[in-house]
């Protein structure tokens, strides 16, 4: 009852951030487990929900980019088109705060909840936070990261027709592309793509490429050509 009152006051005076520090510095505490726990039992029924569970998932980050600053951060999320971003950039960078944070947290937080959610009801209690290994968090993280693109790529096995269209997110030049994609069940891809830019100078700029088997869908970071067409964004279609 104490650590939970303590831990109260810290998350709402504090955001949580020091008690998520004392636990993340020295896992094996007991009173830091508590303590960090009951900061985001913001309503004090002794279960994290999935509300509360977000303030800790951004704590978690904060301290992610601070500590780990020089990490990629497609190292957390898997291949990205921004791949040259470090974690540093995530409280450094305005266009990474508004395009690559709310990305990045969204993965964090669906990674620990398959680990610390362990009967995936939504709650997390104070002895699955007490199971969980804090002191390897960020190999942890890269783990279900892993686990998750494996997954993903699994279920794009097969070919695929891929159209889209939309605006590049730092000049809002419109774009259109097409092409086709063989996903195959080592991971790897082939196939070609096109795409066209609209632009004020130039009308129709068309770039081709082709997409060599050698890129695979898991590891590979700077594969710009195909990751922008990734099924994260409504105005893509993919048809078998």
């Amino acid at each position: 009852r104490i650590a939970r009152k303590e831990g109260k006051r810290m998350g709402n005076e504090l955001s949580g951030r020091p008690a998520l520090n004392d636990l993340l510095k020295n896992p094996a505490h007991k009173e830091a487990l508590n303590v960090s726990f009951f900061s985001y039992d913001v309503d004090g029924n002794g279960v994290v929900d999935m509300n509360e569970f977000q303030p800790f998932v951004g704590d978690l980050l904060r301290y992610i980019a601070k500590n780990f600053p020089d990490h990629s951060i497609s190292s957390y999320i898997g291949p990205s088109i921004n791949s040259h971003y470090k974690m540093r950039d995530l409280l450094e960078d305005e266009f990474v705060k508004k395009y690559e944070a709310p990305l990045v947290q969204e993965k964090i937080s669906n990674y620990l909840r398959r680990a610390l959610d362990k009967d995936q009801d939504g709650l997390i209690r104070l002895e699955d936070f007490k199971s969980f290994d804090w002191e390897h968090i960020v190999d942890q993280i890269h783990k279900y990261q892993h686990m998750e693109a494996e997954e993903f790529a699994s279920s794009l096995i097969g070919e695929w027709l891929i159209t889209g269209h939309g605006k590049t997110e730092k000049h809002g030049i419109e774009r259109t592309w097409q092409g086709r994609i063989r996903v195959h069940p080592d991971k790897t891809l082939e196939g070609t793509m096109s795409e066209v830019y609209n632009t004020d100078k130039k009308k129709n700029l068309r770039n081709n490429f082709e997409i060599i088997r050698d890129k695979s869908l898991i590891n590979g970071h700077d594969f710009n050509c195909f990751l922008q067409l990734l099924p994260t964004r409504n105005f893509h279609q993919w048809h078998r």
